[in-house]
């Protein structure tokens, strides 16, 4: 692996290392005019994808030249004549992932020959005979590609690309295009569906919306894992919704539509592991990265409670204590206000699951009471106050003050959330019986998954409140480069 020299800063004020960032980053600049010139209107603009094409061909050989002990751009063949200028531009796609993913000299140099060829072969293509939708056709060209591609990858971001440009009404605009479809573009989204390396992408993506941090691998505050979660669920929303179009329209051309093969509910079954195909991160990553959609933050009152809803959700069909504690933490950082290294203010975030609480239906605060009085909860308090006190659980280690401090804040932000329960019951002439918690009572050998979730706290909630104000696109960006 390359390492920088040790020099401290003093390479950054290198010339040449100065002029190697700037035409970096004309490059990068005119790949996405080069994505937006694509999606204009029901075609190419080929004047305006030819002029962006002129100038890469001539940055990317100049940017190479800042490598040492390589190759100049050699001569362009003509091997890829064949194919269309879709097929080539998907090519191009497929490369700059690969560029972005590249550490070395040499691997870059090996993706920026290739991508000047085919640069020059979309040229070839434009210039030769610019391609038009046929009178016939019915369907925009972004949306061709979306359906013709059977690349998973650059699947993925042209839904990203099409969705960005239709966002304020994307899904209406596609329904109306699924109800112009007849069998052959049908079939197209068929195999989209029921294909074995789509599968994986489609199964990789609900995996990662339910455990963010296995997918972003670095730590960072839960209001940003929250986040992530939130942009990769309603990615997957999207693809379920595109599915249920498909299954309409096939209905209504009396097509046998293909097995239902996506997992749709918010959480695996008990004993159910799903297998992921960890290479598509980077291109999941990327089309995060573009995905235009607003996603509500924790400072949204949609937000807040949704995440009062997921408390009821981390007992359904069985008890999940980390989405359980992801809740409580989201709900104590916009509620409380207090960073984990800061005192709990305990009395102002009780009062607030108060007001909160209010909201909800009696049912549901009665179904909630029910479930913080199980064994399931009572049990997760007494783990997390044993090893807060200094008992000694297999698996679970605490080394540093964040790390207990932490914890606390689970219990805190837990045993402050059962009472405010109880006292909006009492608001509503509704007694109820004080919580058996037991704390002091003899550990037994807590289960698997409690022993996890504790865990769990500590390697993604302990973390140094400097990182608290990272941006989501500092994080996609730190990523990237890991």
């Amino acid at each position: 692996m390359e390492h920088l020299p040790s020099t401290g800063v003093s390479w950054l004020l290198n010339k040449d290392t100065q002029n190697k960032a700037s035409i970096l980053h004309r490059i990068k600049s005119l790949e996405c005019d080069l994505t937006a010139a694509t999606q204009v209107g029901t075609g190419m603009q080929s004047g305006q994808c030819l002029e962006i094409i002129e100038k890469l061909l001539v940055s990317y050989p100049l940017y190479l030249s800042f490598f040492k002990s390589v190759n100049p751009v050699q001569s362009i063949s003509s091997s890829y004549d064949f194919l269309t200028s879709e097929q080539i531009y998907e090519k191009i796609v497929q490369l700059q992932q690969q560029m972005t993913l590249a550490v070395l000299d040499a691997e870059r140099a090996t993706v920026i020959h290739q991508l000047v060829e085919f640069y020059a072969q979309f040229k070839h293509k434009l210039i030769r005979k610019p391609e038009q939708t046929p009178p016939e056709a019915r369907i925009e060209q972004p949306l061709q590609r979306l359906m013709q591609t059977r690349k998973p990858d650059a699947w993925l971001l042209y839904l990203v690309q099409w969705f960005n440009c239709h966002q304020e009404n994307g899904l209406g605009q596609l329904s109306d295009a699924f109800q112009c479809f007849q069998q052959n573009e049908i079939r197209c989204w068929e195999n989209i569906f029921s294909d074995a390396s789509f599968l994986k992408l489609f199964n990789s993506l609900y995996y990662y919306k339910l455990f963010p941090e296995q997918f972003i691998n670095r730590d960072i505050p839960s209001e940003k894992l929250i986040s992530i979660s939130k942009r990769l669920a309603n990615l997957y929303q999207f693809i379920e919704q595109i599915q249920q179009l498909y299954f309409k329209r096939a209905e209504a051309l009396q097509i046998e539509p293909v097995n239902d093969l996506l997992l749709h509910e918010d959480e695996l079954p008990k004993g159910v592991e799903l297998h992921v195909d960890e290479s598509f991160k980077a291109s999941i990553l990327t089309a995060l990265k573009k995905w235009k959609m607003h996603v509500d933050g924790v400072d949204d009152e949609g937000f807040v409670h949704e995440c009062l809803f997921d408390l009821l959700r981390s007992y359904k069909f069985w008890f999940n204590p980390e989405r359980l504690i992801d809740a409580l933490m989201v709900l104590q950082e916009k509620l409380g206000g207090k960073c984990i290294s800061e005192n709990f203010d305990r009395q102002q975030f009780k009062s607030s699951m108060i007001h909160l609480f209010q909201t909800f239906k009696t049912s549901d605060c009665l179904d909630l009471y029910g479930y913080f009085s199980n064994n399931d909860s009572r049990y997760l308090l007494r783990l997390i106050h044993h090893v807060l006190h200094g008992g000694e659980v297999e698996g679970i280690i605490i080394q540093q003050l964040i790390e207990r401090q932490a914890l606390l804040r689970v219990f805190e932000a837990f045993h402050s959330t059962m009472e405010a329960l109880r006292e909006a019951l009492q608001l509503r002439g509704i007694g109820t019986q004080p919580y058996a918690l037991d704390l002091e009572r003899p550990l037994r050998q807590p289960g698997k998954r409690k022993c996890q979730a504790v865990q769990r706290v500590i390697t993604v909630y302990a973390i140094k409140p400097m990182t608290q104000n990272a941006s989501l696109e500092e994080l996609f960006e730190q990523a990237e480069r890991r």
